[in-house]
């Protein structure tokens, strides 16, 4: 798929998601009160890949965004993403595997 197109592969509820997430990182930035340019030196990012996080932009490497949680101290709530115990259909097939 063309690297413009995939935008139009991911739903709307993603969409909405990611655009929430990337305004929270804005919020967390501004209650440490940094600048833009502070928080992705803090981060050891360019300014540009730190704006590009936070303007949720969909090709942001998901490596930047760990830098950034980790700054802020929000990386707690990383081992929850795809966590074998919230994904229903996994669970649902490890137990009718388990029944064979």
């Amino acid at each position: 798929m063309p690297r413009d197109d995939y935008r139009a592969a991911i739903s709307e509820e993603v969409l909405n998601l990611h655009a929430t997430f990337a305004q929270n990182i804005k919020e967390a930035r501004k209650a440490r009160g940094w600048s833009q340019v502070e928080t992705a030196e803090r981060c050891l990012l360019s300014r540009g890949a730190y704006r590009a996080a936070e303007d949720g932009e969909l090709g942001t490497a998901i490596g930047v965004y760990w830098l950034i949680l980790d700054t802020f101290g929000l990386v707690e709530s990383i081992a929850e993403l795809a966590a074998p115990h919230k994904d229903e259909v996994g669970r649902r097939n490890r137990i009718v595997k388990a029944r064979r």
